[in-house]
């Protein structure tokens, strides 16, 4: 009653209502980040216990984010519950105008990184805006009452989100753009602390993205309107299935092709009566030229005109000016030719200088932005328990279950465009929910399949064949010498056993072509430890090795010479001076004072190319934490300048 006495008197003197709802307390989730003895692995933690605290006020049915909560949301990483609460994905198509220089790569990655930290703490309600005081005087009484009561209703409602992005290959500008211009799509991923809440949530992000304020565009909202980037304006907002569903659900104006020439396939230049005939395609290099001249050549041979494909300089949507049918390669770089397998100077490749990408399956799948930009591709993880809190139920007989890909979903066909496209696809088994080997932590899953190394070669082999799989990555984090840590373990011997025979097996095992590696915490990699003499036994079994190098005893951010001297001994004692056969890990934001961001990791491993000018590349954890691709493609351009002969 009392607020509907506020709201008609302010609305008949025509002055604006402000209703702010405050919460006294700082009811929200416990921090965020562990201490760095629970972050070691490369895999999250265990899901927390979402916070059960209520708000003293009646009004308000959850309780403001916490301060640490507020501050993981901007930086793009989990809070704590978020993993048993609801999740819904929206969404936006986006027009993106920029001036001639066309660097849309730039420009997404850019726009991305500014909604993760500008607009999605906001959804959370983690700034006063976000709160939606209702100052909207012109609205009807009516209108306002249904907008205070979502307030009442639904504020604080959203626990995280996160936010990833991709260009549509398809979809065209609106007719009345002449500049350069992309369709994309920002999808959204929301944690909600309540089911129903679809239309709520799609009112919120209205509210914060400014969807209700027509004449400002989401570039002008946040601030990225400069020369390069004429606007950014969105379109529509939609509820998806996530990153990877139907393309836009946009209606854009027809398009004659015959007005745009680059959109023909058929294109032949009045200037050129003889066209190259290209030959790029379907993971040949060719003549560096695709058949459709509107589309750019891979560095690995796949025809689009995606970032991925274009790099810095993508053939652009609508243009006026065909393009030219001759590919112009940088003066450092010769022209690819089929005649030879060798890798040019400068580049990325399977056998060195790679890019790896852990994928968590529990997580969104990466977009193709991302993805585009890796060498291989991690599916994380096979286990062999059921998660629980606290500690995870294990499997006595250590049976590992046939896992999902990425957002929690087999997601066959996303395999199979990821190998077409040139990936190796792994999947990694164990990680820190089988048993980790630092202080706090109860899962012991591990134990359970000592003894049992035939049953898990067999099962790795069975799962990796089934899903089409390149090969089985060992993330083993757990103990492996007697007492070790003061730990009172006792089962070093059948460890030991373990670790080598799944090796050997998965090695003899596999189909001959098949990627075997290990990841471990660079801790166990140190100078005779057992397990380091285990790897260096059987370097002859497997592809390369991939140390982490984070939350461990290396800071490569702050003291890169302990971690070259770590790299060193690898390189030297157990791959016999092969760099290419070790792969530099990397951790983005889930590893404490360990995290690297993208030009911190490209700074590391640029260096590295100081001693070793052709190394074995990098891996990082995690997917996810690659927002718009931003950290990837820093550090793929620092890789890229390895200088491999042959």
């Amino acid at each position: 009653m009392c607020l509907l006495a506020l709201l008609l008197i302010a609305i008949a003197g025509g002055v604006a209502a402000y209703i702010i709802l405050v919460d006294p307390l700082n009811v929200g989730s416990a921090p965020m980040t562990p201490p760095v003895s629970d972050q070691i692995s490369k895999t999250p933690s265990e899901s927390p216990t979402v916070s059960t605290s209520k708000a003293p006020s009646e009004t308000l049915l959850f309780g403001p984010p916490s301060k640490e909560d507020c501050e993981a949301i901007r930086n793009g990483q989990r809070v704590d519950g978020q993993y048993e609460l609801g999740v819904l994905y929206f969404d936006i198509a986006i027009e993106i105008i920029l001036d001639e220089e066309r660097n849309f790569a730039g420009a997404m990655a850019t726009l991305i990184m500014e909604v993760q930290q500008e607009l999605l703490p906001s959804l959370a309600g983690c700034t006063d805006s976000s709160r939606r005081s209702l100052e909207h005087t012109r609205e009807d009484s009516q209108t306002l009452l249904q907008k205070s009561r979502r307030l009442e209703d639904d504020q604080y409602s959203i626990a995280n989100a996160f936010v990833s992005g991709d260009y549509d290959n398809e979809a065209a500008c609106r007719d009345d753009v002449v500049e350069d211009c992309r369709i994309g799509k920002l999808t959204l991923e929301i944690f909600v602390k309540r089911d129903g809440q679809e239309s709520a949530v799609e009112g919120i992000i209205n509210d914060v993205f400014g969807m209700n304020e027509p004449s400002q565009s989401l570039g002008n909202k946040l601030e990225l309107v400069e020369d390069s980037v004429l606007d950014i304006r969105i379109l529509t907002l939609d509820p998806s299935n996530g990153p990877n569903s139907a393309p836009l659900p946009i209606a854009v104006p027809s398009v004659d092709p015959s007005a745009f020439p680059s959109l023909s396939p058929s294109i032949t230049l009045s200037d050129n009566p003889d066209p190259v005939v290209g030959t790029c395609g379907n993971g040949s290099l060719g003549n560096g030229i695709c058949s459709d001249p509107s589309l750019c050549c891979s560095q690995w041979g796949w025809c689009d005109n995606s970032p991925g494909h274009c790099g810095d300089n993508p053939t652009p949507f609508p243009t006026l000016q065909p393009p030219s049918p001759v590919q112009t390669l940088p003066p450092t770089q010769a022209a690819p030719t089929p005649t030879t397998n060798d890798s040019p100077p400068n580049s990325m490749d399977a056998e060195h200088s790679r890019l790896i990408a852990y994928v968590g399956n529990w997580q969104a799948c990466p977009t193709r932005y991302q993805w585009e930009q890796y060498t291989h591709i991690v599916i994380s993880f096979g286990v062999s328990y059921t998660w629980s809190p606290g500690k995870n139920q294990c499997s006595a007989a250590c049976d590992i279950a046939t896992p999902p890909v990425c957002s929690n979903a087999p997601n066959p066909t996303l395999i199979q465009e990821w190998k077409d496209a040139g990936k190796k696809v792994l999947l990694s088994f164990g990680g820190a929910g089988m048993g980790g080997s630092w202080a706090g932590d109860a899962n012991d899953c591990w134990e359970y399949c000592f003894g049992k190394e035939d049953h898990v070669v067999d099962q790795l082999v069975s799962i990796a064949n089934n899903m089409n799989l390149d090969g089985i990555d060992l993330d083993y984090e757990y103990f492996y010498e007697d007492n070790q840590n003061n730990s009172g373990f006792s089962k070093g011997t059948e460890a030991q056993h373990f670790l080598s025979s799944v090796t050997t097996g998965l090695r003899q095992k596999l189909p001959s072509d098949s990627i075997v590696t290990h990841a471990p915490m660079d801790v166990d990699l140190q100078l005779g430890t057992d397990y380091y003499n285990i790897l260096k036994n059987q370097a002859h079994e497997l592809d390369f090795l991939m140390p982490q190098y984070y939350n461990g005893v290396t800071r490569p951010g702050s003291n890169f010479v302990g971690a070259l001297n770590h790299y060193t001994v690898l390189v030297d004692e157990i791959f016999q001076g092969d760099p290419t056969k070790i792969v530099f890990g990397f951790c983005i934001a889930d590893c404490g004072d360990s995290n690297l961001n993208g030009s911190q990791s490209a700074l590391v491993m640029t260096q590295l190319q100081s001693t070793y000018p052709c190394n074995g590349g990098a891996f990082f954890w995690i997917a996810q934490h690659d927002v718009g691709g931003a950290w990837s493609a820093s550090v793929s351009t620092a890789i890229g300048q390895n200088v491999c002969q042959g």
